[in-house]
C-alpha cells in the first residue's frame, strides 16, 4: 500500500511542474512585471522590498509564492492529524508476517565459555 502511496505522490509532483512552468512565464510577463515598472500598480508597495523595473516582477513571485509555500508549511504543522502521522499511523505489517510469528525476534544469550 505505501508503493501505491509514494508512486500517487510523485504522479502529482511532476504532473505540477509542467503545469508550473507554463503558467509562470505568462504571469510573469503579463501580470508581474508590467505592475512593477516604475509608476505601476505593485511598485508602489512592493517596490522597496524587490525593486522596481526590468525583472522585478519575477522577484516579486518568488517572494510571493514562497511566502505562500511559508504559510501553507505552518498551516500544515498546525493540524495535530498531520503533525503526529507517524505516531497515529502505525506501520505496515504484512499479514502473512502477523499470522506465522515470524516477527518475533528472541534475543541470542551471549556464550558463557568465552
Amino acid at each position: 500500500m505505501q508503493g501505491k502511496v509514494f508512486g500517487t505522490r510523485l504522479m502529482i509532483a511532476q504532473v505540477s511542474v509542467p503545469i508550473g512552468m507554463l503558467t509562470a512565464g505568462p504571469l510573469a510577463d503579463l501580470v508581474f512585471e508590467p505592475r512593477m515598472m516604475a509608476g505601476g500598480i505593485l511598485a508602489r508597495v512592493f517596490g522597496p522590498l524587490v525593486g522596481v523595473g526590468h525583472g522585478a516582477g519575477m522577484a516579486l513571485m518568488f517572494v510571493l509564492f514562497g511566502g505562500v509555500a511559508l504559510l501553507v508549511s505552518v498551516a500544515s504543522f498546525m493540524v495535530r492529524d498531520i503533525r503526529d502521522v507517524e505516531i497515529l499511523i502505525p506501520d505496515y505489517v504484512p499479514p502473512e508476517e502477523e499470522t506465522s510469528g515470524a516477527a518475533i525476534f528472541v534475543p541470542v544469550e551471549a556464550n558463557a565459555d568465552n
